[in-house]
């Protein structure tokens, strides 16, 4: 347990006992490589979010405008 512990806080994803089922190490990958995917998601979607919202292209003096673009 201590070795788990360990490895989780150094930024292991899960931690595996020797002699588990096979099964147990695919269905790990399979939902690490999932949550990573939608990490990746998430990220691209932001930036997105980011692009629709920018007034790079835009000048304004007025403050009313400056409300605007924030």
């Amino acid at each position: 347990v201590p070795e788990a512990v360990q490895a989780l806080r150094m930024g292991a994803y899960d931690f595996l006992i020797k002699g588990g089922e096979p099964q147990q190490l695919c269905q790990l990958v399979k939902r690490a490589l999932e949550e990573r995917s939608l990490r990746d998601q998430v990220i691209a979607l932001r930036s997105q979010l980011q692009s629709a919202r920018s007034f790079q292209n835009v000048l304004s003096k007025s403050a009313k405008m400056a409300d605007v673009f924030d």
